[in-house]
């Protein structure tokens, strides 16, 4: 089974054996790998630096804290996920205000847009460029505001 392994002789052992249990002197360690819904998430190791035997009981322990560890990380990034997508939403919300404030003002909507993208996304910079006469792009907005004539230099 590939999802559990247990050895009583890590360092002669064929899966394993290996730097890591040379370097710490691991003389019997096992591994449960933790999954939720078929998609593993990580993996549970635990080791012993002198000769041990695996009970039964520890082996269900081990397995049941893997359980355990793989439910919680799925349940993070769950949570991650919804996060995101908070942040998404009240992003576009705030885009949608920014809009009805500015009325006409067609350059404080598109700085205020691009900001928010970039700021959601955690890019570095950003430009907002506009089709001209069916064949340019030409800026219309530059976070940061003041890189708009270093970026203008670069990319148009």
């Amino acid at each position: 089974d590939k999802n559990i392994y247990f050895t009583e002789d890590s360092l002669n052992d064929p899966v394993l054996s290996g730097d890591f249990v040379k370097r710490e002197k691991v003389a019997a360690s096992g591994f449960v790998r933790l999954a939720v819904g078929g998609e593993t998430v990580g993996v549970l190791f635990v080791n012993w630096r002198h000769g041990h035997h695996w009970t039964q009981a520890e082996k269900y322990a081990v397995q049941l804290f893997a359980d355990g560890a793989a439910i919680a990380i799925q349940n993070m990034h769950q949570v991650n996920a919804q996060e995101k997508k908070q942040r998404q939403l009240h992003a576009l919300y705030e885009a949608g205000w920014t809009v009805v404030k500015a009325g006409l003002n067609l350059d404080v909507v598109l700085e205020t847009i691009l900001e928010l993208a970039v700021g959601e996304t955690g890019a570095h910079f950003g430009t907002l460029q506009l089709i001209e006469d069916n064949e340019f792009l030409s800026f219309a907005a530059v976070w940061p505001k003041d890189r708009k004539d270093s970026l203008q230099q670069v990319y148009g």
